[in-house]
């Protein structure tokens, strides 16, 4: 099995709240109160690999919001009133990021969240995702669940703290 459908099939476990991290529960809860306060901008930015894409499906899920893999895939999409649009893969520089908020919000978006790896340097509100060495310990429990005890054992904790999420995921098949 390719580790995409790894990673199709752990995104598909995003629907349900068991399967996110400490960190990621903490970023959500918090993405969910600025939609709830009626913020319009927001910014969900991290590193690779610390699972923004993981928690963008799972607020999709929970929150009905409409999720596009990158800014080009949500280019003459229909909203509804009142959508919560998430995109992911988003550029990070303050014109893009404008221009794209602009573009949402004026297609009826009550909210725009644009998930990046560097923060939006504008007036937006700015949510961190970060690994911790707790959030390692319920992905590995994880994986370990869904996929099997396929990881390697040989690998250092500082190792697999820095690889990211989905480099565990790639370890699976290596």
């Amino acid at each position: 099995m390719l580790w995409q459908s790894y990673h199709r099939k752990l995104l598909a476990l995003a629907e349900t709240a068991e399967t996110l991290t400490n960190s990621q529960q903490k970023a959500g809860y918090a993405l969910q109160q600025e939609v709830s306060n009626y913020q319009q901008r927001i910014n969900l930015w991290g590193a690779a690999g610390v699972g923004k894409t993981f928690l963008a499906h799972h607020l999709h899920h929970r929150t009905k919001g409409l999720y596009f893999p990158s800014a080009s895939a949500c280019q003459r999409t229909e909203l509804s009133s009142n959508s919560v649009v998430i995109i992911d893969n988003a550029p990070h520089d303050r014109s893009s990021a404008r221009s794209i908020f602009g573009d949402m919000l004026w297609a009826g978006a009550s909210s725009v969240i644009l998930v990046t790896r560097q923060p939006i340097d504008d007036a937006v509100r700015r949510v961190e995702l970060v690994l911790t060495d707790q959030d390692l310990a319920h992905i590995d429990t994880l994986i370990r669940t869904h996929f099997g005890d396929l990881l390697p054992d040989d690998r250092g904790h500082a190792e697999r703290h820095t690889s990211g999420i989905w480099e565990c995921i790639k370890a699976l098949v290596e």
